[in-house]
């Protein structure tokens, strides 16, 4: 279950990050939606990292 909410804070980071730039920039060029998914990416992976460690593999460091 908890692979599941990480999964979708990622999709959320992605995604809505694109959502807001056209809200904020209807006429957002390609680049722009480049840079936007590209650097969402790097925002979503450091988090998707934090939440899995702290989640998923916090019960393998303990035994």
């Amino acid at each position: 279950m908890n692979g599941l909410i990480v999964i979708a804070v990622a999709l959320v980071i992605t995604g809505g990050s694109l959502g807001v730039l056209h809200a904020l920039r209807p006429e957002a060029t390609l680049s722009e939606d480049l840079w936007t998914t590209t650097l969402s990416g790097f925002v979503a992976t450091g988090v998707r990292f934090t939440l899995l460690r702290h989640w998923i593999f916090r019960r393998a460091r303990h035994v």
